[in-house]
């Protein structure tokens, strides 16, 4: 099961959550597992889903190269 987008952004706290919850469930599968959630939200037409699943995108990607979210 994947966490629900919310209808307007996420706070800094529930990203940073999210972001955590994904790489630690999902591992080096990761990026993989948030871009077919990105694909599912894009297919239904939902731009919010989408766009919250670029900002965890985002996130794990720049954990993964070694940088900060600050």
């Amino acid at each position: 099961m994947h966490p629900p987008h919310m209808n307007g952004a996420l706070t800094d706290w529930e990203l940073l959550a999210r972001i955590s919850r994904v790489r630690r469930q999902h591992g080096d599968g990761a990026v993989r597992f948030i871009a077919d959630r990105i694909a599912e939200f894009l297919l239904a037409g939902d731009e919010d889903g989408a766009r919250t699943w670029r900002a965890i995108e985002d996130g794990v990607r720049k954990l993964n190269r070694g940088g900060s979210l600050h």
